[in-house]
């Protein structure tokens, strides 16, 4: 009986990314993958970390960017360095609706969203 208590969280968590991850709200999300790399602009809005992934997803090729004035930059920008140093697999999601051209006619980069290490 136990067995199957275990189950229902998972299945809770299982919906709830698939809710969030559903195109009706402007999210995309890629598959497990690394960070392959970050560029860092100081004066093109208001300070812009712009970061690639190995598995870009469609909307998404250039990859994501943060922007330095949200609330929860440094903590995100510190775990995002943090998963770049050490190679780690994580999982992202940007909002498609918030789309950016990198500078020299890179990307389109979406707003991130939220990430986490897998």
């Amino acid at each position: 009986m136990r067995k199957n208590n275990r189950r229902v969280p998972n299945l809770v968590l299982l919906f709830s990314v698939l809710i969030i991850a559903s195109p009706s709200n402007g999210l995309v999300s890629t598959p497990i993958t690394k960070i392959a790399g970050m560029s860092f602009y100081s004066e093109w809005g208001s300070g812009t970390v712009h970061f690639e992934v190995e598995s870009p997803v469609t909307g998404c090729e250039g990859g994501f960017w943060l922007d330095t004035t949200l609330v929860g930059f440094e903590a995100t920008y510190s775990a995002l360095l943090a998963a770049y140093h050490a190679n780690q697999n994580v999982t992202v999601s940007g909002q498609e609706t918030e789309v950016r051209a990198g500078l020299g006619g890179a990307g389109p980069y979406c707003k991130l969203y939220f990430f986490s290490y897998e």
